[in-house]
């Protein structure tokens, strides 16, 4: 029987995404245990991170605004904060890092898709842990993820991962908010009506931080179980939150392909 604890100890290779969230919060890098839990396992791991737009804010408030033009700047002086934050919490764990940055015209073109996913598996060979995040500086309102959940999936069915684990700042899915509702219910295993229709069933509703929400983490789960690809969606707070999974401790939800 699957279980977040069987999925994470078997998987050979797995993408897992961090949310804008718990890198603008700090979450993420306050416990030397999360960069162990990565440096740490069997498995090899790509790592999608969000944050550069909110790094980018904190550094430069003075720009100010939404617009798209003003996100690229935002995200052009925060994402080398971003990979310096990351190798600095890696190095503690002996890990190297790469930055990869992705756009759709990219993994939707066969050809630069395979040059893509070549690029990747040499840096995995070399032992690097690659750091992937949306090339926002250049991408169009027409030609974008629209999220780092849906680049999550991309990237998991790009270099055959066996797992793709999802961390934000809540336990998985509910079906309501477990933030204004304590009653709300949470599902070990995204229900298939939902998985199958997310928009039907969750509210839209963007963090403060990012442009996801629990709705985009479902479409983003539904795309990578579509490819054959199980999915994690748990918390990323407090200490070694992979370890803790992997060792039956806490909650996740999983979407979990058929047959």
């Amino acid at each position: 029987m699957n279980s977040p604890a069987s999925l994470l100890r078997g998987a050979k290779r797995l993408v897992v995404k961090v949310g804008s969230s718990l890198v603008a919060g700090g979450d993420i890098f306050r416990h030397d245990g999360f960069a162990g839990d990565l440096a740490g396992l069997s498995a090899e791991a790509v790592l999608i991170s969000s944050g550069a737009v909110a790094l980018g804010r904190r550094a430069a408030p003075d720009v100010a605004g939404e617009t798209l033009a003003q996100r690229q700047a935002l995200s052009a002086i925060g994402q080398p904060l971003l990979m310096a934050t990351w190798e600095q919490a890696m190095g503690g764990a002996n890990a190297r890092t790469a930055q990869v940055l992705l756009t759709p015209d990219v993994t939707d073109d066969p050809k630069r898709r395979e040059n893509a996913k070549a690029t990747i598996e040499a840096l995995l060979s070399a032992g690097m842990l690659p750091i992937v995040n949306e090339n926002d500086t250049v991408a169009t309102d027409e030609l974008r993820y629209g999220d780092n959940d849906r680049l999550a999936a991309q990237t998991a069915a790009l270099v055959g991962a066996d797992l793709l684990v999802l961390l934000s700042d809540v336990e998985g899915y509910f079906d309501d908010d477990p933030g204004k509702s304590p009653g709300a219910r949470h599902w070990p295993v995204i229900p298939p009506e939902v998985l199958s229709d997310p928009a039907a069933h969750i509210p839209q509703e963007a963090s403060a931080l990012g442009t996801g929400g629990m709705r985009s983490k479902v479409e983003a789960a539904r795309l990578a179980v579509e490819a054959g690809i199980p999915v994690l969606i748990g918390s990323g707070r407090g200490q070694r939150p992979l370890g803790r999974l992997a060792g039956g401790e806490g909650r996740a939800s999983m979407a979990l392909p058929q047959g």
